[in-house]
């Protein structure tokens, strides 16, 4: 009996492989489509209203709001007060000020994503593995609930670790 062997689809111009501005370009398309989607699952879990907004920033933000940058003399917050500073941008917007202060730490996320990849680019000069690396970064689903569902501040100081980090990678 013959064996039958499958061959390989046959390119007029040999096997399929993405290099230069062809690869870039779908590198582009990657962090361009995981960042939409990111960006969609953090919309549906902005407006998540967790025990940490009710028993803790609900009332800073009150505070904040009722008394301006004079409120943060008073100990009432166990947060830096860099971050405090953030939430007083935060108080501004009343009734949404929830969601301003998820929207502070979701841009963060970007800045965590951004610096992961760019730690991955300057680690292995690899454009391909910097995109997949901030995609990853970016849709992690801890790294989402984290700052659009329970609105924490982690991403804060992770970004300037990174950013410490690579600046130490390039020198």
């Amino acid at each position: 009996m013959e064996k039958m062997t499958k061959a390989a689809p046959a390119f007029p111009n040999g096997p399929l492989r993405f290099v230069g501005d062809k690869k870039r370009i779908i590198n582009i398309i990657m962090l361009v489509l995981a960042f939409l989607f990111g960006m969609l699952i953090r919309k549906h879990f902005i407006w998540f209203v967790s025990r940490d907004w009710t028993i803790w920033f609900e009332p800073w933000m009150n505070e904040i709001a009722a008394k301006g940058a004079a409120s943060l003399a008073e100990d009432f917050y166990d947060y830096a007060p860099s971050y405090m500073y953030l939430l007083l941008i935060a108080a501004k917007f009343g009734s949404h000020s929830m969601i301003a202060m998820k929207l502070i730490s979701v841009f963060f996320d970007v800045v965590v994503a951004i610096a992961a990849g760019l730690i991955l680019y300057e680690a292995r000069k690899s454009e391909t593995l910097a995109a997949i690396g901030c995609s990853i970064v970016f849709l992690t689903p801890t790294v989402i609930s984290n700052s659009a569902m329970w609105g924490q501040c982690d991403a804060i100081y992770t970004s300037f670790l990174l950013l410490t980090v690579l600046f130490f990678i390039k020198r």
